[in-house]
């Protein structure tokens, strides 16, 4: 247990030095890379949260997706739109990130060009709602059913080891059987996830 605690605490550190050097240097736009990763470690990390807010849990997604579109030379785009009255909802923390990482290597990367994530949150009666969706490469048909019962492996599923099977499952586990998520998609124009999880505050 020390050892766990020991280890982010002494990255938490090293970040924020990297993160004071390179403002001291003027290296601003280094200096928020930094600043970004810390954020996202810190967000992982924190083990005394299983159940977030939406507005927190979006905020990290915010800078998760800031850090990726460094990484695919700024050919990524993303919204992300929460209703106020809804921003202080509960949710299972990191519930929406393996969908995002799974449009952006999925659905973006292989397509080779300019990419745009959406991400929105709505209610309908008593569920939450909330979508991701790419304009990416898209998912035929006859596969989609094969990916959400975890027989059909997407290049997401071999490098984070969550697949979306297992975002679907945890949802069930949670709440129940009614909830999940569903998938509809159009080869060569987009891919749309959604998740249903009962309104919570």
């Amino acid at each position: 247990a020390l050892k766990s605690k020991l280890n982010p605490h002494f990255l938490y550190n090293a970040f924020d030095m990297i993160y004071w050097k390179m403002v001291l240097k003027n290296e601003y736009e280094i200096a928020d890379v930094v600043a970004t990763l810390a954020d996202i470690l810190r967000y992982c990390v924190n083990h005394k949260k299983e159940f977030v807010t939406v507005q927190e849990d979006m905020r990290y997604l915010s800078s998760y997706l800031s850090f990726q579109r460094l990484l695919l030379n700024e050919k990524l785009q993303y919204e992300i739109d929460i209703p106020e009255e809804l921003s202080e909802c509960v949710m299972p923390k990191l519930l929406i990130q393996p969908l995002v990482e799974n449009a952006i290597f999925s659905g973006i990367e292989p397509m080779g060009e300019n990419g745009i994530i959406s991400i929105h949150v709505k209610a309908l009666e008593n569920t939450l709602c909330i979508s991701v969706r790419d304009n990416g490469v898209g998912i035929p048909e006859e596969k989609i059913e094969k990916i959400l019962k975890g027989k059909e492996k997407s290049k997401n599923d071999t490098m984070s080891g969550i697949g979306l099977p297992n975002v679907d499952q945890r949802i069930k586990l949670v709440y129940g059987e009614e909830y999940g998520l569903s998938i509809e998609s159009k080869v060569g124009e987009y891919t749309e996830i959604q998740v249903r999880i009962p309104i919570e505050y």
